[in-house]
């Protein structure tokens, strides 16, 4: 398994992925809010005011699976105190937030529940450029979902998901 080097920056040769909560996270329609089928900018808007964008590193060149499969129940967590659920990651390299026109930092924030942890810093940031930078990555980022491990029993998230889509066909079909 991949695992970032304590103390050594983030490589511009390293993916990032921005954990994805719900089930509503891609536009529908082209429109000024983005591309069809791209992410919504939402996604990279962070629910704390004045805090910056959290990501998770998932690998070197590419996602590694490993790093995923450790890092999902971390996400189930989150997405549980969130009352939602976990849908995967919104995943981009590194190299494309750093290099131009977008320069944007990415910084490692480990922290001892997540030795992946990653930020891009907006503090001091207005409003509008901080939307503006959610654009950016919402229109860069491509889904990343961690294989499924049929080993293994099916995730809190999705249980969740799938006793409320029923409950819903009940009432809907009653």
């Amino acid at each position: 398994m991949w695992s970032p080097v304590k103390g050594q920056p983030v490589s511009n040769k390293e993916i990032v992925g921005r954990r994805v909560f719900g089930t509503d996270y891609l536009n529908k329609t082209d429109s000024a809010k983005g591309r069809k089928d791209a992410f919504k900018m939402t996604v990279f808007v962070e629910d704390r005011p004045d805090s910056n964008i959290s990501f998770d590193r998932v690998g070197l060149r590419n996602a590694d699976k490993a790093v995923l499969q450790h890092l999902r129940p971390l996400c189930e967590r989150h997405a549980k105190a969130k009352s939602s659920v976990f849908s995967g990651w919104a995943a981009l390299p590194v190299e494309h937030i750093r290099n131009e026109p977008h320069k944007y930092e990415v910084t490692a924030t480990p922290d001892d529940e997540n030795a992946y942890h990653a930020d891009v810093f907006l503090l001091g940031m207005a409003p509008t450029d901080r939307n503006r930078v959610a654009f950016v990555l919402a229109t860069l980022a491509k889904p990343l979902m961690e294989p499924a491990d049929t080993s293994r029993p099916m995730s809190e998230s999705l249980a969740r998901l799938l006793t409320s889509a029923v409950d819903w066909l009940k009432k809907r079909f009653r």
